[in-house]
């Protein structure tokens, strides 16, 4: 790899996607074509970042920060379906719309990628695919734990939940053994 590549890549070298996410299977020259098509986005604590109602232009990585998915029912009240941290996907691949808002519960920041650009990626790189289908299949588990936690447990039992959840996905070890120690 060369200094100028090095130096492009530095911030996606860094990230949180790199190490476990999308980007992880990517070889430099592949993660150097995606960092042409990608671009980073902020969104303060509480801000909108997309509703069911609109056409979004882009898919994206969760770079740091969590997102809030809701779903509003009929009768205008919200439910929280789950939140996404660090190196979860926002959005929908093959669909500009969503059934869900999303909302910065955090300061977040995501690395955008626009639809058609994306989806040539994936067709052009089968370990990207693969690894989309692994983590997409993760978020499905994580939807099903989440079912539970809301469903069939004590309050005391979510809140617990949550918190192993939450330091699970963030990585802390030690914290979620001290939680399932108590």
């Amino acid at each position: 790899m060369d200094a100028g590549m090095a130096f492009d890549l530095g911030r996606c070298y860094s990230c949180v996607a790199r190490r476990t996410g999308l980007c992880s299977v990517l070889s430099d020259n592949a993660l150097m074509r995606f960092k042409k098509i990608a671009h980073r986005r902020r969104y303060a604590a509480g801000e909108h970042i997309f509703s069911g109602e609109e056409q979004t232009d882009f898919f994206a990585s969760v770079c740091s920060g969590v997102v809030k998915l809701t779903k509003v029912l009929f009768d205008g009240r919200q439910q929280v379906v789950g939140l996404l941290l660090a190196p979860d996907t926002v959005g929908r691949i093959c669909r500009k719309r969503s059934p869900y808002f999303a909302e910065a519960a955090t300061d977040v920041e995501l690395c955008c990628f626009p639809h058609g650009s994306f989806e040539q990626m994936l067709d052009g790189v089968p370990e990207l695919k693969q690894r989309l289908l692994e983590q997409t299949l993760d978020e499905l588990d994580s939807a099903r734990d989440w079912m539970v936690l809301l469903g069939r447990k004590t309050a005391e039992e979510r809140v617990a939940s949550l918190f192993l959840m939450l330091a699970t996905r963030a990585n802390c070890s030690d914290y979620s053994e001290q939680i399932q120690r108590d």
